[in-house]
């Protein structure tokens, strides 16, 4: 009986009626019953309860006749017998967490047959497995979001707080760093689950910043570009860790010591794990499953989507409601992951006409569901962009527009342009 299917559907739907009202408790949805005589009974036992009927052998059974089954079953004969097994109602819960195991079980066992059937055709037809791969590692992932929990009672929620509260005194007050003091003091850090929007008007450097928030994060890193290429973001990374100015690189003009430092730079990147994907216009279901692939494969804390609006839509709605429903996948992957997702934004051109150039959250272009979906919107800020005699030359303004944990505000940083590192300012600094 260990792992008999059958039986624990039948103890299910039997003990379901003596203990008809713990229907919803149960959280059991037909498809996930392996035999058809079961899977068909819960069908109409969910019919019955949409429509608030009772669920009894008279109901069922005329529920089995009027469906005119596939399968036809001596329904009253077949419900009897289960009803026979005279299953306490008290242990109800247990027999369906077994039936839900056992599909998940099966449903892991058929993904990795098909992997295995694209793999032995990848074999005779170059290529032949790499979809399916994709295809494998997204329905696994997607049974592991179906296997966890997500309902609790108050005490249950605030067990889990105290464990988060005692996990961060364990680790520290930030796990995953931003990298710049102020800013992991304004936010905390960033956290697990969270959707964080970096907003700015082209050329502030938003690309810049985030790369630099992946090379301090300490933590596993994945980058989706959609902007510039693998090797542009390469070039990048080795003038943050060298110090040597990108343009001297892009000219080829390097003199002195410049090659030591970059043969340096190199040896202190090859260990970071970092990983870039740079699609030119994925669209969000591709974003979801590189991201899934990296979480599984490199355990990866951080995604960078660079940047929101580039992001391919179907054409067939409006602009706003198709960023909407990215910002929505980006949030949903950010949950369901356990992950940060830090997505670059556009500004619309309204700052512009302003005195006052510094970005509001209504600038967000295209979607008002941006800011909404954000748990934090930080915008970047320059004023040397603006003016070119500011006191404020080498300074950025990151201003924490929306904050879901705690405090908004502006956190100044220093902007090291030859090199486009954002580091922390001298404590004499902030202004």
């Amino acid at each position: 009986m260990a792992n008999n299917p059958l039986w624990y559907e039948q103890v299910v739907i039997g003990g379901l009626f003596f203990r008809p009202e713990r229907f919803y408790e149960l959280n059991l949805t037909a498809d996930q019953f392996f035999y058809p005589e079961t899977r068909n009974i819960w069908r109409i036992v969910e019919m019955l309860a949409a429509h608030g009927k009772p669920i009894d052998l008279v109901t069922v059974c005329e529920g089995m006749e009027s469906a005119n089954s596939e399968h036809p079953l001596h329904s009253a004969q077949f419900v009897k017998q289960m009803m026979e097994l005279n299953v306490s109602g008290a242990n109800l819960h247990v027999y369906a967490d077994i039936v839900r195991r056992l599909h998940r079980d099966r449903m892991a066992k058929a993904a990795a047959q098909t992997l295995l059937n694209a793999l032995e055709k990848e074999s005779n037809e170059k290529g032949g497995g790499s979809d399916a791969i994709n295809a494998t590692v997204t329905a696994l992932l997607e049974l592991y979001s179906e296997a966890r929990r997500h309902e609790y009672r108050l005490p249950d929620a605030i067990g889990q707080a105290f464990e988060w509260i005692d996990q961060r005194a364990a680790d520290g007050a930030v796990k995953v760093t931003t990298g710049l003091v102020d800013l992991d003091q304004a936010v905390g850090g960033w956290h697990p689950g969270d959707l964080v929007v970096i907003a700015a008007r082209p050329a502030m450097g938003k690309t810049a910043l985030a790369l630099n928030f992946a090379h301090k994060a300490r933590v596993p890193v994945g980058i989706i570009s959609t902007e510039q290429p693998a090797q542009q973001l390469g070039l990048r990374f080795l003038s943050m860790q060298s110090r040597v100015p990108l343009q001297s690189m892009r000219t080829g003009s390097l003199t002195g010591d410049a090659y030591q430092k970059l043969s340096e730079a190199t040896a202190a990147l090859h260990g970071m794990p970092i990983y870039i994907a740079d699609h030119s216009a994925p669209n969000a279901a591709e974003i979801v499953a590189q991201g899934r692939k990296w979480r599984t494969q490199y355990g990866i804390d951080l995604l960078i989507v660079d940047y929101l609006q580039r992001i391919a839509v179907s054409g067939r709605g409006q602009r706003h409601e198709e960023v909407a429903q990215t910002a929505i996948a980006l949030k949903n992957l950010a949950r369901e992951l356990g992950i940060t997702v830090i997505a670059l934004a556009q500004l619309n051109r309204n700052a512009e006409t302003r005195s006052d150039k510094r970005p509001q959250l209504s600038d967000l272009r295209d979607s008002g569901m941006i800011e909404q979906e954000a748990d934090q919107v930080i915008s970047l800020y320059r004023d040397e962009e603006y003016n070119p005699d500011t006191a404020d030359r080498g300074i950025a303004e990151l201003d924490v527009l929306k904050n879901r944990h705690g405090k908004t505000g502006v956190v100044k940083v220093a902007w090291l342009a030859e090199s486009l590192r954002f580091e922390n300012l001298a404590r004499g600094n902030h202004g």
